[in-house]
């Protein structure tokens, strides 16, 4: 006797696979680049920059506190920030493209990890009514159901009116510390902790966070990039 389960008979337990979907696609990698180099060079909202989270290995005690551009030079590294503004020019003279290199020094000026400008885009790109979502330079074909119930999940969210101090460097769990005891009557550290939710036996994870402690309000201090 033979018999086959159904395609989809993971959804009920599993169905969360299909949110995000890999897009291996070479063609339709193209498109999305494609499109992704022209919204960039039009200043369009729907891309930003930022530093891939896993340059630097958490164990690793290095802060990158330096951007270098190709072709400049490590000794003379003044970059702090990166920002789309900053690349376009450069991209738009044909300097630079999306493989190019950027590198990521720390304090002493010491290289600590590379990536391409394509790894350090986030963006959103729409075509024939799918959504694509880019980041980290992976590409993934995002379900339009699980996007109704995020852009839900948003709405119904409170908007915190706290101000989180701005990160200047450094290891992060020193800062974290540091803007608890500075701003004790706003934040509270919560680096390390497990996470437990009442009546869910689950612990659901060990983050750096700051609830305040007036307002009831809730804010992440373990953001190196907030600011």
């Amino acid at each position: 006797m033979s018999w086959r389960l159904p395609l989809r008979f993971y959804r009920d337990d599993y169905g969360f696979v299909d949110d995000y979907v890999p897009v291996d696609d070479e063609r339709k990698l193209e498109e999305i680049q494609t499109l992704l180099a022209d919204d960039l060079l039009a200043g369009a909202d729907n891309v930003d920059i930022f530093i891939p989270d896993d340059l630097i290995t958490l164990d690793d005690e290095r802060a990158i506190q330096y951007i270098l551009f190709p072709g400049d030079r490590l000794i003379a590294s003044s970059r702090t920030t990166l920002t789309i503004d900053s690349l376009r020019p450069m991209i738009e003279r044909g300097k630079f493209d999306l493989d190019s290199t950027l590198r990521f020094a720390d304090s002493t000026m010491t290289l600590v990890a590379e990536a391409t400008i394509y790894e350090c885009l986030a963006a959103d790109v729409s075509i024939d009514d799918r959504r694509y979502l880019l980041s980290d330079g992976d590409c993934f074909l995002v379900d339009g159901e699980f996007l109704e119930r995020v852009n839900q999940s948003i709405e119904e969210l409170r908007v915190s009116m706290l101000a989180l101090p701005c990160y200047r460097g450094g290891a992060e769990a020193i800062w974290n510390a540091q803007v608890a005891k500075s701003h004790p009557r706003e934040f509270i550290c919560m680096d390390g902790w497990l996470v437990h939710l009442p009546g869910d036996d689950r612990v659901i994870g060990s983050w750096s966070g700051a609830p305040s402690a007036s307002s009831g309000e809730h804010l992440p201090v373990g953001a190196p990039r907030v600011c």
